[in-house]
């Protein structure tokens, strides 16, 4: 078969999908092999972010017929997520083994960008959404394409990183050298053959995970007609006037629509454009209000960006990634085991950051260079 791509309307990362089949197909004919399937979905929508590409690989023939890398390792499956720049090559720099792309007057790290789309997609197939069918999260190989950009515009090149970085002449051989192998298997290799098995994805079950269509009932109706009829005047209302210039305190007993209310402000600010996250301890409220998100979006397509709710551990967590990059939230990792610590120690770093740079902390002098920039 040829490559199918999946994707709603068409829009600039429909034709970045059609872009890297064509560069696929030009560079591979083989991958037209009636018995191969690939599946490639653009700008595939998750609860908090949107990933530009994913492609899905299967070929069920015996290993001496499957495709091969450089290295002559048999490629039987992969998902692949693929963030996609389409800047020109001066608005584009490289830092260590870190790809920045340039916004306005702005830097920003499509690198942790492709790192964020991954975890989106394993933490995705790990959301209750349809219990019974739930299978463990794939391994997912990542990569990032600087479509309008050849190699050739670039003197350096970016370090060797788990995030392979591919020119605008992008091409099949080198993708898949940059695979990382299964090692029980020796090759490349993520989905199983049988569409049933209850632990693991087959690249049906998986294409059904990423594309089915969660149907909103009754209850879900009703939410999603009262959250989108706004209950108050954006115009008269002081406290949605004066947000961002002050601590806003919504009180009330436990019903009484606190939650209710700061998601129609959150909703309200996102229809101007305006980007807001909510932070609870409450985990179950997660999963509840970005449901409620999804179907609004559906009501409300031009709804953008859309809100996103978090807990507040996570959210820490990120401002401090963001800050401090991946490395410092590994030391963090490797040396405090309490969660409530390590919420501890990351708010003292942002609230310190020299401090926090200057300790003797083993491996923090490493990110002392990234943290002189601080975006707080």
């Amino acid at each position: 078969m040829t490559i199918t791509i999946l994707s709603g309307a068409r829009n600039r990362e429909t034709r970045n999908a059609e872009q890297f089949r064509d560069a696929l197909l030009a560079s591979e004919p083989q991958l037209a092999q009636p018995d191969i399937v690939v599946y490639i979905l653009s700008n595939l929508a998750l609860p908090g972010r949107e990933i530009d590409l994913v492609m899905l690989y299967y070929d069920p023939r015996p290993s001496e017929l499957q495709l091969k890398t450089t290295a002559g390792k048999a490629i039987h499956s992969f998902v692949l997520v693929l963030e996609v720049k389409q800047h020109s090559p001066d608005l584009i720099r490289f830092e260590g083994p870190r790809v920045l792309v340039r916004y306005d007057q702005l830097w920003s790290d499509a690198t942790d960008q492709c790192d964020a789309q991954t975890y989106a997609l394993k933490r995705y197939q790990e959301a209750p959404y349809r219990a019974h069918k739930r299978r463990q999260s794939t391994f997912v190989q990542r990569a990032i394409w600087l479509a309008r950009a050849p190699s050739s515009a670039f003197s350096d090149r970016p370090a060797e990183s788990s995030v392979p970085v591919h020119f605008s002449e992008i091409d099949w051989k080198g993708i898949v050298d940059g695979f990382v192998l299964n090692k029980y298997f020796n090759a490349v290799r993520t989905l199983v053959d049988n569409p049933q098995h209850a632990k693991h994805h087959s690249i049906d079950s998986l294409k059904e995970t990423l594309t089915y269509v969660v149907r909103p009932t009754r209850l879900d109706l009703r939410r999603v007609n009262a959250l989108t009829q706004t209950r108050f005047d954006a115009e008269k209302t002081a406290y949605i006037q004066n947000l961002g210039n002050g601590l806003l305190m919504l009180r009330g007993r436990g019903g009484t629509g606190k939650t209710f209310a700061l998601v129609q402000v959150a909703l309200h600010l996102a229809r101007q454009g305006k980007k807001t996250a909510l932070l609870t301890y409450n985990h179950g409220l997660i999963a509840d209000v970005n449901r409620a998100f999804r179907f609004i979006k559906e009501k409300e397509p031009s709804l953008e960006p859309l809100p996103v709710i978090e807990t507040r551990y996570a959210f820490i967590q990120a401002v401090f990634e963001i800050n401090f990059g991946r490395v410092a939230e590994k030391i963090v990792r490797r040396h405090i085991d309490e969660i409530s610590d390590r919420e501890k120690f990351r708010l003292w770093a942002l609230v310190r950051p020299q401090e926090f740079l200057d300790s003797h902390i083993p491996g923090v002098s490493d990110v002392s260079a990234r943290g002189t920039d601080l975006r707080i």
